[in-house]
Order: C-alpha cells, then structure tokens, then sequence
C-alpha cells in the first residue's frame, strides 16, 4: 500500500498530523521534500472532503439577558436621539416655526 493510499484510511486526528509533518518537509531538501511536494495536494483534497462531511457545527441563540441587554441600549439609543432633537428645537423655536409656515403656504 501506497502512502498516497494510506491517505484515505487514516482517521482525523492522524490525517492532521500527517499534513503538518508533510508541510514541514516540503522545506526540508532532497527526497523527502520532493515527496511532500507530491502528497500535500492529495492530503489537503483529503482534508477537505471530511470537513465538508462534517455537519455544520451549531450556533449559540443569545440568551433572553443578552436580549434584554440589546433592547435596553436600542432604547437607551432612541431616547437619547429624541432628547437631541427636542434640545435643537428647544435652542430656536422661530427655526422650526418658520419651516412649518414654508411648507404651509404653497404660492
């Protein structure tokens, strides 16, 4: 048996190791890195094909305190964003007075 055909009887773990010892000696010179040339596209296929089988891992809902938190800053957010804008209408109040008469009076 081949080491190209071992390839596809290793399980993970060893698959894994085998690429990094493969990644390490295509530095190396001579012999050994011309085979480690040779295999890492076969190891890396390889690779590939099982993380690809493997289901998608789960992600984690946000927990009901995580929820509140958002929602509490989305408020927090609002109302500071009203106050500003009742704080500009606060400083000139013939501003928006002469804007409403603008858009009141068509001619």
């Amino acid at each position: 048996m081949t080491v190209a055909e071992r390839i596809l009887t290793m399980d993970d773990a060893a698959l894994l190791r085998f690429r990094d010892n493969v990644r390490r000696l295509q530095a190396a010179p001579g012999r050994q890195q011309n085979e480690a040339l040779a295999l890492a596209p076969l190891i890396e296929a390889e690779v590939a094909v099982r993380e690809a089988r493997k289901p998608p891992k789960k992600t984690a809902k946000p927990t009901k305190a995580a929820l509140a938190k958002k929602a509490a800053a989305e408020a927090k957010a609002a109302a500071a964003a009203e106050e500003a804008e009742e704080a500009e209408e606060a400083e000139d109040p013939n501003e928006s007075e002469a804007a409403e008469t603008e858009t009141a009076e068509p001619n």
